[in-house]
């Protein structure tokens, strides 16, 4: 079992066959926020050749031209489409799809990302 804390934003975890398995949400304040900031623990089964997720709310919560957040639904097919592809392409494709989200507009927050892909 891989064992990670709860977070803001939350990661995603697809399986080595393109699988999603359960994602796991987040409460509280992101990692790092608060210096007495309590998180509970979460396991997961995380295999060979699995691909976790782990991001802040900067993508989901990014605001296209007419005030429409990106959201967790297009977060969630656009990490599914590029799974199974390096951890670099997927932070790559990511960062591209919430810049092409804004359409030229100004980047309000940070978008992070850490891919773990297990060999």
């Amino acid at each position: 079992m891989g064992e990670h804390d709860r977070h803001g934003a939350g990661p995603a975890r697809v399986d080595a066959h393109g699988d999603v398995g359960r994602l796991l949400w987040g409460s509280g304040a992101p990692l790092g926020g608060l210096d007495d900031a309590r998180y509970d623990e979460l396991a997961t089964e995380f295999r060979s050749g699995d691909t976790l997720l782990l991001l802040s709310d900067g993508l989901p919560e990014l605001a296209g031209p007419s005030g429409q957040p990106f959201g967790y639904l297009r977060l969630r097919a656009g990490f599914l489409g590029v799974a199974s592809e390096s951890p670099e392409r997927i932070v790559a494709a990511l960062a591209a799809a919430g810049r092409s989200w804004l359409d030229g507009g100004e980047l309000a927050d940070d978008m992070t990302f850490v891919v773990v892909r297990r060999c």
